[in-house]
């Protein structure tokens, strides 16, 4: 079946072929029951690893901030990156990974980042590497039963998927001191 709008219920043995306006152009025309081969391939070949986790951009590599190129696009996807929104981002200096949420869109309250105050931030807090992460209304931090940030939209969205870190037993129960950017 092709369509061309969405919310449409999935049936349990099928699968959903999403292409954007963009990309539609570049492909020739399917019709119902088409056979698509494709490959879930990475480049690098993540193959061999044993975690991975989809983001970007990459924000600090080194210790240094990135330069975040964005191109000249009404999308939202690239304008949203020049613009202040909420923000998540995960970095890691040379001990420890820093969880990293940024509030936003709260009018005299938390105003946002765009990603590259995002990556001076990081920076500042001493991270050797760090990628941005979902954001906006996705940006949820959540530890020891509650939610942590004050939330854009007001309540919790629904996501496809998170990032889980559970600690050891035995280990402190306390976030780190939250520094002001």
């Amino acid at each position: 079946e092709v369509r061309d709008t969405g919310n449409t219920p999935v049936p349990a043995d099928a699968v959903v072929l999403s292409v954007g306006p963009g990309a539609a152009g570049k492909m020739p025309p399917l019709a119902p029951e088409s056979e698509l081969i494709f490959s879930t391939a990475t480049v690098p070949n993540l193959e061999g690893a044993r975690t991975a986790i989809s983001g970007g951009p990459l924000l600090v590599r080194n210790g240094r901030r990135l330069r975040i190129e964005v191109p000249d696009s009404q999308s939202y996807e690239f304008s949203s990156m020049k613009e202040r929104h909420p923000r998540a981002a995960i970095g890691w200096d040379d001990a420890d990974f820093l969880l990293v949420t940024v509030d936003g869109r709260q009018l005299g309250v938390a105003e946002g980042m765009t990603l590259e105050e995002l990556a001076a931030y990081l920076v500042r807090l001493g991270c050797r590497e760090a990628m941005n992460l979902d954001g906006g209304g996705s940006s949820t931090l959540w530890f020891d039963g509650k939610i942590r940030n004050f939330l854009c939209d007001g309540y919790e969205r629904d996501v496809a998927n998170s990032l889980v870190i559970c600690r050891k037993s035995g280990s402190p129960s306390q976030p780190a001191e939250t520094p002001t950017p």
